[in-house]
């Protein structure tokens, strides 16, 4: 039975070090998709020009395509519009088609400078939930990290109550 004990505090150290190797390729992809999704959303955002916003706006564009966030959702719970990468994509595109028409406006005109705000503005409400998306792909280091401690206390348990006391 002692066996069992070791086995067990063995295996929930491995799981440890699964968790610990998942939880930094977790951090390492969380930074990877924030460089390339969401630091180019919020420089578009503030963005002064036309050309420069869709520059960002390529750049966010090219992330999610890597990532394949182009379809799907970001949560695996209450999936609808709201968290929906299409829709997110499709909205991407859809603002860099405008911009193309607001690159023709006189800088000076209130056309230009109306356009310029809502487009500011629906940037500052367009969530893609890129982070979230990446925790979800994660979750499993922290059942990982659950399982590493009951099977380490169980583990010990049986150890030391089949140990034999002279």
């Amino acid at each position: 039975m002692r066996f069992v004990g070791l086995a067990l505090s063995f295996s929930g150290v491995v799981l440890f070090v699964l968790f610990a190797i998942g939880s930094s390729s977790c951090v390492q992809k969380q930074l990877t998709v924030g460089r390339e999704i969401g630091a180019p959303l919020n420089r578009a955002q503030v963005a002064a020009e036309p050309q420069e916003m869709d520059q960002f706006l390529e750049k966010v564009q090219t992330g999610m395509e890597k990532h394949g966030y182009t379809q799907g959702n970001w949560t695996k719970i209450n999936q609808n519009v709201d968290n929906d990468f299409a829709v997110a994509y499709a909205a991407i595109l859809s603002i860099r088609e405008r911009l193309q028409t607001v690159k023709t406006f006189d800088k000076s005109s209130t056309e230009y400078q109306v356009a310029m705000d809502d487009l500011r503005g629906t940037l500052r409400e367009l969530d893609i939930g890129q982070q979230e998306a990446v925790a979800w792909e994660y979750l499993w280091i922290w059942f990982a990290l659950i399982l590493s401690i009951i099977f380490v206390v169980v583990g010990a348990i049986i150890y030391e109550t089949n140990r034999d006391y002279i």
